[in-house]
């Protein structure tokens, strides 16, 4: 049987983020006949409320299949205590009841995820949402992680019991760290589309915590444009991308200088093509290997075949602080990890200033009026860090403005 691809996975961290809204899920859980009793009423809400949010997800991204994977395995809800697993599998069953969910050609999704057709009735229910139940920390375990563009995409979650056994108070500290974010963006809610968004989980890799550690949120996942359309506080955002972070940051740790300085995009220091520049780095970066022999099929297809190695051995020229990458060691998720600690301490500092921020990747977004703090702050933190002053690139409905970095003492 060929692998079923799903439109979105099913996870209850969305509730309603006005009264409308919320009168629309308390009728939706009537009409499925779930009794709505103290201990159960807000655990039905976030678990239909993040349903509905799904859907509404899948139109925005052009979706038409209407499938979700659903996952079937009791240790994953443990990392949502808002809902609880018994909760889950009664409203699941109500859907599947009403004809609401459909078993989709009896197709089971890396083994412990259940693919299931939503139902066009489901659609029509549109509204306001809040998501504010994303889990502080996940960790995601050693098995065997392949490094394409320099994200993890593979490996499983640990789960909670079994990070803490681990970790201990280490794994009680980071989450500790995100909780705090939590709090404070509940008092300043980034709204994009009318939803708004409070919460963000850590995710570690390698079964480490000194690998990856983005932080995601719902928002990562929207369209750029649709982001800068977003508000804190009622006023317009701006974003602070980091330019080429981990190159940046690499040169930094490795005690190597910069080509030149001051210097705007260092990748431009390789090539004109930004976009065939990123996607070299991304892959030796990913692959913890300078010397990787070719790019990958998805390289060779956008920019052609025998491109990848002049780019390489130019960019390998250019910054031979390159030539330190180590599987496993120093790489892309070692690096990942550092660049998240400069992102999350820019937050914590601009927080501590009462300036609310979101991560992005290795970029901020903040209000366009705290832009200019917010840069200088990140660059101050990232300069902390490894002695590199990074260039900056700020971009709102008003416009974007480029912040050029400089080499100072190396790291």
């Amino acid at each position: 049987m060929s692998e079923t691809t799903v439109s979105t996975f099913f996870e209850p961290t969305f509730t309603p983020a006005d009264d409308a809204t919320r009168e629309l899920v308390l009728s939706f859980a009537h009409d499925l006949g779930l009794s709505l009793t103290s201990a159960k009423k807000e655990k039905v809400i976030v678990i239909l409320s993040s349903l509905l949010w799904a859907c509404e997800r899948m139109r925005r991204d052009g979706a038409t299949d209407n499938l979700i994977g659903w996952s079937n395995d009791d240790k994953h809800w443990v990392e949502f205590p808002a809902v609880g697993k018994r909760v889950v599998r009664e409203v699941r069953e109500a859907l599947i009841d009403k004809g609401l969910l459909t078993l989709f050609s009896e197709a089971k999704f890396k083994k412990t995820m259940t693919v299931y057709e939503i139902s066009e009735d489901v659609f029509i229910n549109k509204g306001n949402w809040m998501q504010s139940e994303k889990p502080t920390v996940t960790v995601k375990s050693e098995k065997a992680t392949i490094y394409i563009t320099g994200d993890s995409v593979g490996g499983g979650k640990i789960t909670p019991a079994k990070a803490r056994k681990k970790f201990g108070s280490k794994l009680d500290s980071a989450r500790s760290r995100v909780q705090r974010l939590k709090e404070f963006w509940h008092e300043h809610p980034l709204v994009i589309d009318g939803n708004k968004y409070v919460s963000a989980t850590r995710v570690f890799n390698d079964g480490r915590l000194d690998r990856g550690g983005r932080l995601y949120g719902g928002w990562v996942t929207l369209p750029e444009a649709t982001r800068l359309t977003g508000t804190i506080d009622g006023h317009p955002v701006a974003e602070i991308d980091l330019r080429a972070a981990n190159l940046t940051l690499l040169t930094g740790m490795t005690g190597d200088a910069m080509p030149d300085t001051p210097f705007g995009d260092p990748y431009a220091f390789v090539a004109a093509d930004r976009d065939k520049v990123k996607r070299v780095v991304l892959e030796v970066l990913g692959s913890g290997n300078a010397n990787k022999r070719r790019g990958s099929k998805e390289y060779n297809d956008t920019f052609g075949k025998g491109q990848f190695v002049p780019v390489r051995d130019k960019l390998t020229e250019t910054f031979p602080a390159l030539k330190n990458l180590k599987p496993g060691v120093l790489d892309s998720n070692a690096l990942a990890f550092r660049e998240s600690e400069i992102v999350l301490s820019t937050i914590e500092v601009l927080m501590a200033k009462g300036i609310p921020s979101y991560p992005m990747h290795d970029a901020l977004i903040c209000k366009a009026s705290d832009s200019d703090v917010a840069a200088e702050v990140l660059q101050n933190v990232f300069e902390e860090d490894c002695g590199i002053r990074p260039a900056l690139k700020i971009q709102g409905l008003g416009g974007e403005k480029e912040i050029l970095g400089c080499y100072t003492s190396g790291g």
